[in-house]
């Protein structure tokens, strides 16, 4: 007969209480599999390891909680972004405790159940519910296994665990009550995208809208919004095609929204950050040249993309 492998496990760092941490809580625990985890290892732990920063797998003197990275801000009502980097085809399930009430038991909560995924780098996008609480610190539990479809407590037979601190922002364009008093584009979200992206303006009276998007040699891509809008904020979403359906090729890109209360938005200067479909801004100062133009009443704002 061989020699016997005693089994080893991986368990969660989220703080406990009053997330299920520790085994004695029901805690969630991965039976260590060669070869299968996230990111670049896993090691083992005796218990769940909670931390008020979930970094007790971290701080544990190997830090393998490294295979998540949130590539977008988390703010309630809009697109976030994350990717997450597979040792092999498996399957996630992720929690993100969006109103801050210490737990994960909420299905709003729920926000991934056995998502496919495959050997290396998945970009993944996701809703954060409207009902989420701004301006907050919260926790999120990923956990990777081969079958999927796992609870956020108990044992799985392969994969790993990873908790983590995350940070939940208010809404800039939700600030204060009422209509808008003038005509806003924001900067989109999630940045960087994939596969989608939401672009969203502030009207103060109803009038109509063009929401387009252009090359920057004012070649026109696709054209989003053209109707009339009520007064109110409102939002639109881009998935870098084209008017005939086709992706659209790595470069970058101007969107443009014209509406006619008379009054330009901020532009946002882009800096590219990867592969095709994901952008990167940094605020820039207005700066109006031959394609910045205002005519009469008519108010133009360009925002500077890559792709």
């Amino acid at each position: 007969m061989g020699d016997y492998v005693p089994l080893e496990y991986d368990f969660g760092d989220a703080p406990d209480p009053t997330y299920p941490t520790w085994n004695a809580s029901g805690g969630a625990f991965h039976t260590i599999v060669p070869g299968f985890f996230l990111g670049n290892s896993v090691d083992p732990e005796l218990d769940g390891q909670p931390h008020p920063q979930a970094l007790g797998d971290d701080n544990d003197g190997n830090d393998d909680e490294d295979g998540v990275t949130f590539t977008s801000t988390i703010r309630p009502g809009w697109h976030a972004t994350v990717d997450v980097t597979a040792s092999a085809p498996g399957h996630l399930d992720l929690w993100i405790d969006f109103d801050g009430d210490g737990g994960w038991a909420e299905a709003h909560d729920h926000v991934f159940a056995a998502m496919p995924l495959n050997p290396g780098v998945n970009s993944l996008t996701f809703n954060i519910p409207t009902t989420g609480n701004p301006e907050i610190q919260t926790f999120a539990r990923f956990r990777f296994s081969s079958a999927g479809g796992l609870p956020y407590t108990g044992g799985a037979p392969d994969g790993e665990i990873e908790d983590y601190l995350v940070d939940i922002e208010a809404d800039p364009t939700a600030a204060g009550e009422g209509t808008p008093q003038r005509f806003n584009l924001y900067q989109n979200n999630p940045n960087p995208f994939n596969p989608m992206t939401t672009i969203r303006f502030d009207l103060p009276t109803e009038q109509p809208v063009r929401l387009t998007i252009y090359t920057v040699d004012g070649r026109r891509i696709l054209t989003l919004v053209n109707e009339p809008r009520p007064a109110g904020r409102h939002e639109a979403i881009w998935n870098g095609r084209d008017a005939q359906g086709q992706p659209v090729a790595s470069g970058s890109y101007f969107y443009n929204s014209t509406s006619f209360d008379g009054s330009d938005a901020l532009p946002v200067k882009g800096q590219g950050t990867g592969p095709k479909g994901r952008l990167s801004f940094q605020p820039a100062p207005v700066v109006c040249s031959h394609i910045c133009i205002r005519r009469g009443q008519q108010g133009n704002a360009f925002n500077f993309i890559r792709i």
